[in-house]
This record gives structure tokens, sequence and C-alpha cells, in this order.
């Protein structure tokens, strides 16, 4: 297969002097995708200084945006890197194009959550933190600006850290991780230092609600000697010795309404 046609970026001035040239291995792409990424950042930081400055974006740099975005169309991208890569050229160029969209910085999130690489998973999470911002999705941005101050600091990306609570700072964002709802423990059962089964506290309720052992039984299916058995046990347990007692015992620790 004939080579493709080569592509010169040229940055001039203060910008880094660099030269594309197209090739269709794997290996050509893997250290090209890095170049290609921070070519489209320098033209993305270009238009976005001229629109603050309220000025025209220099032809000059469209032109480059649109020879960047034909030479990434082409190159291949058979890593996760490489996606990675290829996601950021897309979402630098759409904010060189003066679209606010938080679609293409989320997807180049995802693209390098799947890559496994904190650097440039950092500042991805810091730029889909500030499209958040600038589209009115505060909550969005507080949760993205989060993460990229977290991940920067975890892994030493002080830059990138300082940006993220610059960004903070201006948003009126908050670093800190929210509050979660209250646990609310479970109430603590009165009963459980007697060792009652569960039948034994059916009784005790009814026992304390002022019922017979034959009303008892009648409530529960249960003959009446299997409900005096089990009042007998009740007693025991609770080491009182009569059926008052007992009832007392219930409504003391409020088992019964």
């Amino acid at each position: 297969m004939p080579p493709n046609p080569h592509i010169v970026g040229r940055i001039e001035e203060s910008r880094i002097d660099t030269r594309l040239v197209a090739d269709d291995s794997p290996q050509f792409a893997r250290y090209v995708w890095p170049l290609l990424w921070l070519a489209a950042r320098i033209e993305a930081d270009e238009a976005t200084r001229a629109r603050d400055r309220r000025e025209e974006v220099p032809d000059s740099t469209a032109e480059r945006c649109r020879e960047l975005a034909a030479f990434a169309a082409n190159l291949a991208a058979e890593t996760a890197a490489a996606r990675g890569y290829r996601a950021l050229v897309t979402a630098e160029l759409a904010v060189a194009a003066g679209e606010v969209d938080v679609a293409p910085w989320s997807a180049a999130a995802q693209a390098w959550q799947l890559a496994g690489e904190p650097y440039p998973l950092a500042y991805t999470l810091l730029r889909l933190a500030e499209a958040s911002a600038a589209a009115g999705d505060r909550q969005a941005a507080s949760r993205s600006v989060r993460q990229a101050h977290a991940l920067a600091s975890q892994v030493g990306a002080i830059p990138i850290a300082h940006e993220a609570e610059a960004l903070a700072r201006r948003a009126r964002l908050s670093l800190q991780e929210p509050a979660g709802p209250a646990v609310t423990r479970p109430a603590e059962d009165p009963l459980a230092g007697f060792g009652l089964t569960d039948r034994e506290r059916e009784i005790l309720a009814l026992l304390a609600a002022g019922r017979s052992n034959p009303q008892i039984a009648e409530t529960l299916f249960i003959s009446p000697k299997t409900a005096s058995v089990h009042v007998s046990n009740i007693l025991a347990k609770l080491g009182v010795d009569s059926r008052v007692e007992a009832a007392a015992v219930a409504h003391r620790l409020g088992i019964v309404g």
C-alpha cells in the first residue's frame, strides 16, 4: 500500500514546530497520537484566547484545526491509549470550534478509564468539569473536578491538581465529597437478652394485652395446654412469678402498645 500524503502541522512563534508524516503502522500511530493531541490542544487554547479577547479566531488556526482533524481521521487507533488520544483530539477541536459540549469530554474520560492511564484521565476529568460548569450542570462539574483533583493529587500531577483547585474556586465547586445520608441504626431489641422464641414473643404480647390461655390458644390456633406450657416458659425466662408481672415487664419494655 503506498504511503499516505504527509501533513505538516506548523506551530509558529512560541508553538512547537513539528512535522507529522502519515504512516499506516500501529507503531507510528503510538508516537504520533500524543503529538496530535498536543497540537489540537494548542490550537484550542489559541482559539479560546482569541474569543476571550473578543477577537476573531485567526484563519490560520481554523486551517490547522481542519488539517489536524483530517489527519486524525486517517490515523490508526488500535490501542486503548490511542483511542484515548483520539477522543481528546476530538474534544480539543470541538473547543477550538467554539462548541460548548460535554459529550466529547465525557467520551474521552470513558476512553481513558478503559485505558487505565491516570495522568491523561486526570486532565480529561478536569476539562470535563469545565465543560459541565459552562453547561450549567453544577452537580456533574463538582463530581468531575473532585475526581480530577483526587486523581491528580494521588499520582503527583501537581499542575492539574492546582488547576482543579482554581476551577473549584472560580465556579464555587466543592472538592469535598458530599456527606452521605445519615445511617439509621436499627432499634435495639428489648427482649434480646431473655432468649424468647418467636412464638413466645407472640404469646407474651397477647398475655400483656390481657388474654387468657384459652384465648391465646384460639388466636394462635394451638391447644390450651400448649399455650399454658409457653406461658410457664415465658415466666421462667423473664424471671417472674405471675402473668401480671410478665405483663408488667412487657409494658415496661414497650413491646405492647
